[in-house]
């Protein structure tokens, strides 16, 4: 991927109904994201974006642990392993976020999690209300540490951001990027739980990008670790 000049992709947003939907909701006493209570032992959630990887799929399987795939509408399909966890990538440019949800429950998946290419992202108080009024509990699109519910207008938005904090490396300086300049620290202190995002090996081939899965497996594996999925995880604080 070269660098370049960065165009923001257009998208409806129905706030008048997004404004509905805050508003209904109860006033609390806050006034900053809420932080839930997390499981204390070590978590890592191990997630792909993009598309499906069979190599990777059965790579992980073979070293007994389950990801999360957060797809884009067109790369879910009838092949798609219906045993996988399978959310989505939210493309902005490819229509209304109810459609692509819709394609995921035409195939047979239903997605209650989500992904938004960060570039596409456009403010907490549209974004966050616009996932959650759709029916999806989690989101995990921003950058950063420490999962969070997001608190508007005094409102607590049901809705759960997991950030992430491990990423592949660009060799270009574009959006994709980790807080840690040294992986291995965010496991040394042990951060929980750690959201890892590594592409498809292709995907990173075609941005360039060096991929964290393996080195993330490894850290994993030093630090105690256990590496699971989205729904694992969140089955484990509900």
């Amino acid at each position: 991927m070269k660098e370049g000049q960065l165009e923001e992709t257009s998208y409806y947003y129905p706030a008048a109904d997004i404004r509905e939907f805050v508003r209904g909701l109860p006033v609390i006493d806050a006034h900053e994201h809420i932080i839930p209570k997390l499981p204390k032992k070590r978590y890592m959630i191990m997630t792909h974006d993009d598309s499906f990887d069979w190599e990777m799929f059965d790579k992980e399987r073979a070293a007994g642990f389950e990801s999360t795939w957060f797809l884009l509408p067109d790369e879910v399909t009838e092949y798609t392993p219906k045993d996988a966890d399978i959310q989505l990538h939210f493309d902005k440019s490819w229509g209304p976020l109810y459609m692509q949800k819709e394609r995921f429950t035409d195939l047979g998946f239903n997605p209650t999690s989500c992904r938004i290419h960060r570039l596409f992202w456009r403010s907490d108080n549209y974004d966050f209300p616009l996932l959650a009024m759709n029916g999806f509990n989690i989101d995990t699109s921003r950058i950063g540490g420490r999962p969070y519910f997001p608190v508007i207008f005094s409102r607590m938005i049901p809705i759960l951001e997991i950030p992430i904090i491990v990423a592949d490396r660009p060799n270009n300086y574009i959006t994709l990027w980790t807080p840690a300049d040294n992986m291995e620290s965010v496991f040394k202190c042990g951060y929980g739980p750690v959201m890892v995002l590594a592409h498809p090996t292709d995907v990173c081939i075609d941005r360039n990008m060096v991929s964290c899965f393996e080195e993330t497996v490894r850290m994993a594996d030093k630090y105690g670790y256990k590496i699971v999925s989205l729904r694992q995880y969140m089955g484990l604080i509900k």
